[in-house]
């Protein structure tokens, strides 16, 4: 097979122009948002734990209406005076930051806490006497506004992809675009070279670090929506509470797999590795393993070879990748001890396999399957990849070597 054509028969075409507008667009307001809501009152919280305190009187309270085409919303408007450096003063701001939102009784109860005509002490910046509120704590209202991050994360990550495409485009543009007489791979652009040769496989992902990503999503999703759903059921607000715990359910799960794979950790650890780190199709492969750790856990060891084409679809702002394992040839299936900790194969690689290959959008790729089962306790399933060279000439194999 020509290195420069691609498996997959579906060919995605991607606006590139589109995608990093949008992109920066869900950044942009992902980000200003969440500096409004959350991060602005956040810092202006923390200033004023050193302002001065003075006695002040509630001279206007009342919760302000506001109709709109979105809705209807509701925010106390609490007015107080104040003596500060000898001087009568004014404040409208009675919070460090406070969102209330549709919630009409959350604002009634700031209202019914601060009447006209009641004394509370505030708090004056002693800089700038003008500035005062009356509370000072960061209100968890505003908190809600981490959830823009998420918005700001799907924008970077377009971003993110399309200088991410165009770096492989660059990579891959004598792949997609060879001369009429590339008829073979070219050795200036041949990367095998650097992997011929004895290799030991690493693992797709580490299993520390799949468990410390799944805890962070699993934290940042769980403190905002049970936050939220505490916040309705204080406010007797039943459709949002309903609304709000099918993202519990959702946080359930993702505890459940952050506890998977903090389980996963203390598996048996399986090394592998193979006599060439790049073979040619029709070769004959050595490959070893040797495990460590609670070996006597594992009722079972199979590895195999897999080959997966890896495909990403973008349609607009959405992009999905799917994976498909099209060709596996089973190496080793053991189940005694002696042969799971350690042992070595041979295998003859089918002359018809088909080399790795990357692109923006299509991947071929290949590797050792690593399967141990373990009763009443999460199995060891991991992936190694490898590369499989495209085929060369004689000469060619000879400046490879």
């Amino acid at each position: 097979m020509n290195a420069a054509k691609a498996v997959s028969a579906t060919k995605q075409s991607t606006n590139s122009g589109c995608l990093i507008l949008f992109g920066m667009v869900f950044l942009f307001f992902g980000v200003t948002f969440f500096y409004f809501v959350t991060l602005k009152p956040l810092f202006r919280s923390v200033s004023t734990s050193n302002w001065q305190e003075t006695q002040a009187k509630i001279t206007k309270s009342e919760v302000i209406e506001d109709n709109s085409a979105d809705g209807t919303t509701y925010e106390p408007e609490i007015h107080f005076d104040y003596v500060a450096d000898d001087q009568l003063l004014r404040s409208e701001s009675w919070s460090t930051g406070f969102s209330g939102g549709s919630r009409r009784n959350r604002s009634l109860a700031v209202v019914e806490k601060y009447p006209v005509g009641s004394k509370h002490t505030c708090y004056f910046d002693p800089d700038d006497p003008r500035d005062a509120v009356l509370d000072r704590s960061f209100q968890w209202s505003n908190s809600l506004g981490s959830f823009a991050l998420i918005f700001a994360g799907i924008g970077g990550g377009m971003v993110w992809y399309f200088f991410h495409a165009r770096s492989n485009e660059k990579k891959m543009q004598t792949a997609r675009h060879p001369s009429p007489d590339a008829g073979s791979v070219s050795l200036q652009d041949c990367p095998w070279q650097n992997l011929a040769g004895p290799q030991k496989l690493r693992s797709a992902q580490g299993r520390i670090t799949t468990f410390f990503v799944t805890l962070v999503v699993s934290l940042f999703w769980n403190c905002f929506s049970w936050v939220i759903f505490f916040h309705a059921w204080n406010d007797g607000e039943k459709l949002a509470m309903a609304f709000m715990s099918v993202f519990g359910l959702v946080g359930m799960v993702l505890i459940f797999a952050c506890i998977y794979s903090f389980l996963k950790i203390f598996n048996p650890v399986i090394e592998v590795a193979l006599s060439n780190g790049a073979p040619q199709p029709g070769e004959t492969l050595d490959l070893a393993w040797e495990s460590s750790g609670h070996v006597r856990s594992l009722r079972e060891l199979k590895l195999s070879i897999i080959g997966e084409e890896v495909v990403t679809y973008v349609r607009g702002t959405t992009t999905s990748t799917e994976r498909k394992v099209f060709q596996r040839l089973p190496l080793v299936n053991v189940a005694t001890e002696s042969e799971m900790r350690f042992g070595t194969v041979s295998v003859e690689l089918p002359s018809t396999m088909i080399h790795s290959f990357e692109a923006p959008n299509n991947k071929i790729v290949w590797s050792v399957e690593v399967h141990g089962s373990v009763p009443w306790w999460p199995d060891v399933h991991e992936t190694r990849p490898f590369a499989i060279r495209p085929q060369t000439t004689s000469e060619q194999t000879k400046a490879l070597t």
